[in-house]
């Protein structure tokens, strides 16, 4: 299963003002564009989120798919060398969108501003084409990485559905700014595209991005889709006017469970070195991951269900025993009105386990365990880098300096 990443890495925290010749301006003396949004708030804190959830959905589905424009901004946040290697194994899809929005200056002091649609962002092949040697001193790979880039690329969005994906967003936004109460929490009071100021232009560029997330989710039809809590705010106020089916995040259902269950935050792990890219994804590869990915992504589970199933142990024998009894109860006490899927949960679940088979064998087993042997295996060899720069070149039969009594082959110089 694929899953989409909006809004990722979070958008930019300052605005870009353009020229009349497309070039960056530092003042509203002469700007006729305005990009970008302020997501206002701690911008470490957003991004850390984003990325957060970026690396738990690369643990939890085959692969992501991205605007090609967000696939540059995580390239400056984790690397090049680790973006190449996403491409090279097919964790990653990029989607080129003509689809973007500005905002065009009606007057020169910037008090005015309307929407404007013919900004289009410049597709990351001919973009890394130009620019690899700023990411990269290695000539010689430049090929198979524009290769891997091509290979990613989903079909390109054409004119006409460019064209008709600009229409049904600016449409949904046109019935938001008639709405008084979602315009008001969200638009900053915004009464017309077609004149509003920059504070109202930054909230609408931003619920644009939040419109442009869903289509894109409906015309490739992902499962799953990671959006800022702004976006869930807005897709819940939502769903007080219309009839429609929750989008459900269970890359949150799966932080929690993480926790409660004291599995280390993955990003946290990377961001501090003690597990690499390739680490995550030989996890993610294992047939115990994969099995694991099917159950939990299936649409007839609800978070209740899955948070009762997680924080059990699957070694835990009497779970074996009251679980036909305890699961649907349990479930109908949260929810009267999950008697449908807590009856499909029951008999897919219970068999599973009863058969020795538990989604918990690859939290406890594989995910937990192969985490701590890869944490245990780094700070063992942090300390062993610091015992030798510490007292210098040490040969392996003589006794290890931290004083244990052994010699340094089987203590700190063991690997």
């Amino acid at each position: 299963m694929d899953i989409l990443i909006n809004n990722f890495p979070s958008p930019v925290s300052k605005l870009t003002l353009l020229d009349p010749n497309g070039m960056e301006c530092k003042d509203f003396k002469s700007p006729t564009l305005l990009l970008g949004f302020d997501m206002g708030g701690d911008i470490k804190a957003l991004n850390d989120n984003a990325l957060s959830k970026f690396f738990s959905s690369l643990i939890l589905y085959d692969s992501l798919i991205m605007i090609d424009t967000d696939f540059r901004k995580l390239i400056s946040f984790i690397g090049f060398d680790d973006c190449f290697t996403l491409l090279k194994e097919r964790k990653v899809k990029l989607i080129y969108s003509e689809v973007d929005f500005s905002m065009e200056f009606l007057n020169k002091n910037g008090s005015k501003l309307k929407l404007n649609t013919d900004i289009k962002p410049i597709p990351l092949l001919p973009y890394m084409e130009t620019n690899f040697q700023s990411y990269t001193e290695r000539k010689s790979i430049k090929s198979e990485f524009i290769q891997s880039i091509e290979n990613a690329m989903i079909n390109k969005v054409n004119d006409s559905e460019t064209d008709k994906l600009n229409s049904l967003i600016i449409d949904n936004l046109k019935k938001d700014i008639l709405n008084k109460e979602i315009s008001n929490q969200f638009l900053n009071g915004v009464e017309s595209i077609d004149c509003m100021n920059p504070y109202q232009t930054t909230s609408v560029l931003r619920l644009i991005n939040t419109l442009k997330g869903f289509s894109l989710q409906e015309k490739y039809n992902v499962g799953c889709i990671v959006q800022d809590s702004f976006s869930k705010d807005y897709l819940s106020s939502k769903l007080s006017f219309y009839t429609r089916k929750p989008i459900i995040d269970k890359v949150d259902y799966f932080s929690d469970v993480c926790s409660i269950k004291k599995i280390p935050n993955i990003y946290d792990l990377y961001r501090r070195k003690l597990i690499s890219i390739n680490d995550i994804i030989n996890i993610s590869n294992e047939n115990k991951a994969k099995k694991f990915n099917e159950w939990f992504n299936d649409d007839n589970l609800t978070k209740e269900d899955i948070l009762f199933a997680l924080t059990k142990s699957h070694k835990n024998s009497h779970l074996l025993k009251s679980i036909r009894w305890t699961l649907p109860n349990i479930a109908g006490l949260v929810n009267p009105l999950l008697g449908l899927a807590s009856s499909f949960c029951d008999s897919f679940l219970v068999d599973k386990v009863i058969n020795g088979w538990s989604p918990n064998i690859f939290l406890d087993d594989v995910l937990k365990e192969k985490i701590d042997v890869l944490v245990q295996k780094k700070e063992k060899e942090h300390q062993r880098t610091l015992i030798i720069k510490r007292f210098g070149s040490i040969k392996p039969n003589e006794k290890c300096p931290c004083q244990s009594g052994l010699k340094f082959k089987k203590c700190h110089g063991a690997f």
